[in-house]
């Protein structure tokens, strides 16, 4: 990622997200800006770094300000909007849904990547950003596009087009 890109894609969520947390003033005295501020940081600039580099920016972000820093790793909370303080990421991942006679296939089993994952693409969509999902096979990157999608408006419309690296050109032409 060059550097204009990941600075406007933290301008993109800190924009998005940045509003929710301030009805009509802004308390500087309580750290919510700071604490908004890192979360975009480490969700944007940081978030395509491997565990390895999470934690040498989370060793990084706690030298400048270790009493802001929340006590487990900064890429385990997110921002609760209605306290505006770091909370856990396990605390928000639901609850398995799967019945007795659902076909494997059918079966979502929700993580904590994926409710991270889910959380930072439908606030930038919400906020009229595109998105583009990425990453290695098994990440739940169609999960999160299918789940988004469902979420919309019955009157907006999407078509599927499966993709992999042996997709060519001559796949989808007539």
């Amino acid at each position: 990622m060059n550097d204009l890109s990941a600075l406007t894609s933290f301008t993109n969520l800190f924009d998005t997200l940045l509003p929710t947390a301030f009805d009509d003033q802004l308390d500087t005295a309580s750290n919510t800006l700071v604490r908004w501020f890192l979360f975009c940081l480490v969700w944007t600039i940081g978030g395509a770094v491997d565990s390895d580099g999470r934690m040498l920016l989370d060793q990084h972000l706690r030298k400048l300000d270790p009493k802001i820093m929340p006590s487990r790793c900064i890429y385990d909370y997110f921002i609760d909007p209605n306290t505006n303080d770091f909370q856990l990421w396990s605390g928000r991942v639901s609850k398995t849904s799967a019945t007795i006679g659902d076909s494997c296939y059918d079966i979502v089993v929700p993580t904590i990547d994926t409710t991270r994952n889910s959380f930072i693409v439908d606030s930038l969509c919400n906020g009229g950003y595109r998105v583009l999902i990425t990453g290695s096979r098994g990440t739940g990157k169609t999960l999160i596009a299918q789940s988004y999608l469902q979420k919309q408006p019955e009157q907006s419309r999407h078509i599927t087009i499966n993709l992999s690296r042996t997709t060519t050109s001559n796949s989808y032409s007539p």
